[in-house]
């Protein structure tokens, strides 16, 4: 749902680098007409603390006579550690940290010829006033750090997988063999190494201990699916109703039709994180094996006429929606417990 235009707060927008930050100062909608971007005032700044500074007495120059807010594209390390300056020094600017996609979708619309950092922050200033995006929330050092690991070790195995399927393009014999095998026996022992960290440091975590064993109880859920859930989503808890976690990992089905021509089959919408869905997608396939309520699921969909893969997708949402119910009410899984009446809204 998008929501209604702002008309007492400006915005700020920032389009980020890795050493400098653009920023643009847009009016509140009811000051006065929709100005053009020419009008707009933008100006460079380091991309430090004291950056933030010179942009805060910046403002104060404009006279701008109203409250703001800032809003900015999500580019990993750097706009994250430029939202925490900005809440450190401004906290009333509530920053925000947008999908880049849904800015570059946004800037389409205004058809413009030119593409530099001051156009780019003040598109995204734009953005701000008419989507009014919710606040950033700043993860605990903890979730950072298992997010940053589970991160690792996703991508270690990749490129392991990767290294794999070139053996077979090498001959049998050569140095480039022996050198390509050292490489995937090192990628091993540093997942292996990683694996380890995870372990310690959820071990170590009691919060992060206890619902990880929580999640654990779930058919196909081990600690590492358990970690990379917890990393990438966060408190899952927070999430007020389950079909808004769905959406947020891009488990809720997508619907495409238009007129009487054309109605596609419905698939997952794919717009979270997609090491999410593959993890989901790894314990799902290895609960639907077993013999507990999450196979039971999964039969009973093809039963009726739902395609296998549909099916996996269910599957997939119900095992993220079991694991908010679960943190919610406090409780381990017990088999037959999607019958029971839990807590899921």
């Amino acid at each position: 749902m998008i929501k209604p235009i702002a008309k007492e707060i400006g915005w700020i927008g920032i389009d980020v680098a890795k050493e400098t930050f653009d920023a643009a100062y847009h009016p509140p909608r009811s000051c006065a007409d929709v100005p053009d971007f020419s009008n707009i005032a933008s100006r460079s700044f380091p991309r430090t603390a004291n950056g933030v500074k010179q942009m805060l007495k910046w403002t104060e120059t404009m006279d701008t006579g109203c409250s703001y807010r800032i809003v900015m594209e999500a580019t990993g390390n750097y706009s994250s550690e430029l939202a925490v300056w900005f809440q450190q020094q401004q906290p009333s600017s509530k920053p925000a940290i947008v999908n880049p996609n849904l800015i570059a979708n946004f800037n389409k619309s205004f058809n413009l010829r030119n593409k530099t950092d001051s156009v780019d922050a003040i598109a995204v200033a734009r953005y701000g006033v008419e989507r009014c995006p919710n606040e950033w929330q700043q993860p605990s050092a903890e979730d950072k750090y298992l997010k940053e690991l589970v991160r690792e070790r996703a991508y270690l195995v990749k490129t392991r997988t990767s290294a794999q399927n070139r053996m077979s393009e090498l001959d049998k014999d050569g140095i480039a063999v022996d050198i390509h095998k050292n490489f995937i026996n090192s990628l091993k022992k540093s997942i292996e190494k990683i694996e380890n960290s995870i372990k310690k440091h959820v071990k170590n975590d009691s919060k992060l201990s206890e619902k990880t064993k929580t999640l654990m109880t779930i058919p196909g859920i081990g600690l590492i699916t358990a970690a990379t859930i917890l990393g990438e989503l966060g408190d899952l808890t927070r999430f007020c109703k389950s079909r808004s976690l769905s959406a947020f990992a891009g488990l809720s089905p997508r619907i495409h039709e238009s007129g009487k021509s054309v109605k596609r089959s419905t698939r997952l919408c794919k717009k979270g994180p997609a090491e999410v869905r593959r993890v989901l997608y790894l314990s799902t396939m290895s609960a639907i094996r077993g013999n507990n309520d999450l196979s039971e699921f999964y039969n009973s969909l093809v039963q009726r006429g739902k395609p296998k893969m549909s099916a996996i997708g269910a599957v997939m949402r119900k095992q993220l929606v079991l694991m908010r119910a679960l943190l919610i009410n406090k409780t381990e899984y017990q088999n037959n417990y999607c019958k029971k009446a839990v807590k899921i809204i």
